[in-house]
């Protein structure tokens, strides 16, 4: 003879487990986007500024999908260079013989860049940024706990 257990009211709580997580995604993905935004000021204000400043411009927020939020750069293919660096290497003419800037001596065909120092401009955004929104998260999880949950 075997033993059956019968747990009662198990329907029940799986639809108000269900009818939480329902009532719980619009608030937290409104707050995941504000933590976002708030990376995405932070970004912009540890990136270097250059001659033009377009690299703190083009730190974007994204919403891919729910619960999903990023922040990356838009349209500055070189962002990876400022936050890794670079290692030394040799700088060509793409579409003429010879390189020239203004105050250069001679157009030249070969230039020898040293390379750059990493600028890890996110990480320090990050870590600025990193108590806040912890404290963020938690407010979040007692909300949820409060109003929907309870």
């Amino acid at each position: 003879m075997g033993i059956i257990i019968t747990i009662k009211g198990l329907d029940e709580a799986v639809a108000g487990l269900q009818r939480g997580a329902r009532q719980a995604s619009p608030l937290m993905d409104r707050q995941i986007g504000l933590m976002a935004q708030r990376l995405r000021e932070l970004g912009a204000e540890e990136a270097p500024r250059g001659k033009t400043g377009k690299l703190a411009q083009a730190i974007a927020r994204h919403h891919p999908e729910k619960l999903q939020w990023e922040v990356s750069e838009d349209g500055v293919p070189y962002g990876v260079y400022v936050r890794k660096g670079t290692k030394p290497h040799l700088i060509g003419p793409r579409y003429k013989k010879a390189l020239y800037w203004p105050g250069a001596a001679h157009p030249v065909k070969l230039v020898h860049h040293p390379g750059t120092k990493p600028n890890p401009y996110h990480e320090r955004a990050w870590q600025r940024g990193q108590p806040e929104i912890e404290r963020q998260a938690q407010e979040l999880g007692v909300r949820i706990e409060t109003e929907i949950v309870s």
